[in-house]
């Protein structure tokens, strides 16, 4: 998205002439040129970014440029500081939730390079309350860093990231491709998956549902056994996916294996406690 910054209407109008159809977000109106940056923002239809050092000011210029006609707006709140924007950001969303200061209810503008810090003040960002949030360019780090805390965000730190239980396929499997199977925790998963997908050996993924515990975690509460796996082969139809009988669990599920050839009728491989080390088990003990 585009955020077309100038310090004069003048320099923004000329910008809106070339770049106006892109409906970049405009920075900033301010008391002293509201009129004009709502007359602007009005003839290209883009949204507008309002400025004040004060958040009764916020709030007075928010009404009045709904009254001139401008009603994509966004907050940017002028901090000083990284503490600075943490209150700031903090009681405009009070005021605006329990309707107090009902104008104060737009999204918020961060640019983060103002208050120094950018990369705690881009997480500060995330996490109190920044719909926009500027940046100078950024390393592949911070990048990464700063999507997996947006992804996050929202979770629950007490309930594990689950993946929906069920098979899955790596490749394009027949009816002689190995069947995994393995824990409902989305690392667990996404880890093997990438390994396997490495192997190049089309194959199953039978996905239990163990409440998104790991596979060590699992067993030692109970929660992978037998039962689990043996319901699980038959509400999923492993048997016609494919024309064997054999199953390879995971290493740290070793001491179960008895008893889920026992409850499955299946043989059951131990397949190794390290993901990276599938694409050589599978290359040895599968092709044997």
């Amino acid at each position: 998205p585009l955020v077309l910054a100038a310090k004069t209407t003048e320099a923004l109008a000329r910008a809106l002439v070339q770049v106006g159809s892109y409906r970049p977000l405009i920075h900033a109106a301010t008391r002293e040129n509201f009129k004009e940056m709502c007359a602007l923002a009005k003839k290209h239809g883009c949204p507008m970014v309002i400025k004040a050092e004060s958040l009764d000011t916020l709030a007075s210029l928010a009404k009045d440029c709904a009254a001139e006609g401008a009603q994509k707006l966004v907050m940017d709140l002028s901090p000083r500081t990284l503490g600075d924007f943490l209150f700031r950001s903090t009681a405009i969303r009070q005021l605006a939730i329990t309707r107090k200061v009902p104008e104060l209810g737009y999204p918020v503008f961060y640019d983060t390079t103002t208050t120094g810090m950018p990369d705690a003040a881009i997480a500060l960002g995330i996490a109190k309350y920044a719909s926009v949030i500027v940046t100078a360019p950024l390393s592949p780090a911070s990048s990464k860093a700063a999507l997996t805390l947006r992804q996050n965000i929202y979770t629950d730190p007490q309930k594990p990231i689950q993946m929906t239980p069920g098979v899955y396929r790596v490749g394009s499997p027949g009816k002689d491709a190995p069947v995994l199977m393995t824990v409902n925790f989305s690392l667990t998963f996404f880890t093997l998956e990438g390994y396997l997908e490495a192997t190049r050996i089309p194959c199953f993924m039978l996905i239990v549902d163990t409440e998104g515990l790991s596979v060590l975690t699992s067993v030692a509460a109970g929660k992978l056994n037998e039962t689990l796996v043996r319901d699980s082969m038959k509400k999923f139809g492993v048997e016609n996916e494919v024309s064997h009988k054999t199953l390879i669990i995971p290493g740290y599920a070793a001491p179960l294996s008895g008893r889920i050839e026992e409850a499955t009728g299946w043989k059951v491989m131990v397949g190794p406690r390290d993901a990276a080390e599938i694409g050589e088990y599978l290359h040895t003990e599968w092709k044997k």
